[in-house]
C-alpha cells in the first residue's frame, strides 16, 4: 500500500527538477531513483507533458532536443561546468546610466 503523502514526493521532485533546470540549464536530465519517481519526470518533462514549456525552452536555448534519460546506475556523475574569468580590466573611466523602465541606456567609456 502507497503511504498517503506519496504525492507529496512527485509534487517536491517536480518543483526540484524545475528549479535547478532553470538555474543550472541543460537539454539531458539523467535521473535514477524509485521507478514511480522516474517514470514520473519522463512524463511530466516530455514534449506532452505539463513542462511542455520549459522542455521547449531548453531545446531551443541548447539547440538541442530535451531528453529524460532514465539510469539503473547509482553512479552520480560529475558535472560538467566550464568558467572563464570575467571582469578584472581596471583600465579606463566608465558612467553608466539606467533611466529605470524605459529602453534608453546611456554608457561612456574614457580610455
Amino acid at each position: 500500500p502507497e503511504h498517503k503523502l506519496a504525492l507529496t514526493n512527485l509534487l517536491y521532485i517536480e518543483r526540484l527538477v524545475k528549479t535547478l533546470l532553470w538555474l543550472r540549464g541543460g537539454h539531458k536530465l539523467t535521473i535514477t531513483g524509485p521507478d514511480k519517481i522516474r517514470e514520473f519526470v519522463k512524463e511530466v518533462y516530455s514534449s506532452k507533458g505539463e513542462r511542455t514549456f520549459d522542455v521547449n525552452f531548453m531545446s531551443n536555448i541548447y539547440e538541442k532536443p530535451f531528453t529524460v534519460e532514465i539510469s539503473n546506475t547509482k553512479k552520480i556523475y560529475p558535472t560538467k561546468e566550464k568558467s572563464i574569468p570575467l571582469g578584472g580590466h581596471l583600465e579606463g573611466c566608465r558612467i553608466g546610466f539606467d533611466l529605470g523602465a524605459s529602453d534608453r541606456k546611456v554608457s561612456a567609456v574614457i580610455l
